[in-house]
């Protein structure tokens, strides 16, 4: 390409990192992720996401943390970022990890996603952290994002065996209240 006159952009180049972190070469994903920054090339969310994904696949989580640490330096994370993270520290049950990724994420006043709640709280539901998740959870709703099924079911269960059927029930209307509220213009 480069013999042509052409230079590759970002997606080129995420598009090698995808193709060796697929087939387990991680090395020369690096190696490909070290020759962009050579050559001027501004890795994005999306390239370190590519990297982080492989990682956690293969259970290589403390390689995974490095790259989201150092990626913290050449780009600014995305939501699929800091979802990724604090799912990995969950699922590790490492929760005090999980939240300071979440308090990180929030001090940078990135808004997190559905899908970044729902980890967090699954995370503290497994936990059996209800009172927390309760105030996720809440948040969530607040910001107009509906839970899924899943994650509410989750909570539902740890609240019910922590017989909290009245925080349960105002979890419930705020969710149905969410529903029933009239879009504004």
């Amino acid at each position: 390409m480069e013999s042509n006159g052409v230079e590759a952009d970002v997606a080129v180049y995420n598009s090698l990192i995808c193709a060796f972190c697929k087939v387990n070469k991680f090395q020369n994903a690096y190696r490909v992720l070290n020759d962009m920054q050579l050559k001027g090339v501004d890795p994005n969310a999306r390239t370190c996401n590519i990297i982080l994904s492989g990682l956690i696949g293969r259970g290589e989580t403390d390689d995974a943390f490095k790259v989201f640490r150092s990626m913290l330096k050449i780009c600014d994370p995305d939501a699929d970022t800091y979802t990724m993270m604090i799912k990995m520290f969950c699922e590790r049950n490492e929760m005090n990890m999980a939240r300071k990724v979440w308090k990180y994420m929030k001090r940078k006043q990135f808004v997190p996603s559905m899908h970044t709640f729902s980890a967090l709280i699954n995370g503290m539901c497994d936990d059996g952290d209800a009172p927390d998740a309760c105030v996720l959870m809440e948040e969530m709703i607040e910001k107009g994002m509906r839970p899924g099924r899943r994650t509410f079911e989750k909570l539902r269960k740890l609240l019910l065996k922590e017989e909290r059927e009245d925080v349960l029930e105002f979890l419930q209307e705020k969710i149905n209240f969410m529903v029933r509220e009239p879009l504004s213009d």
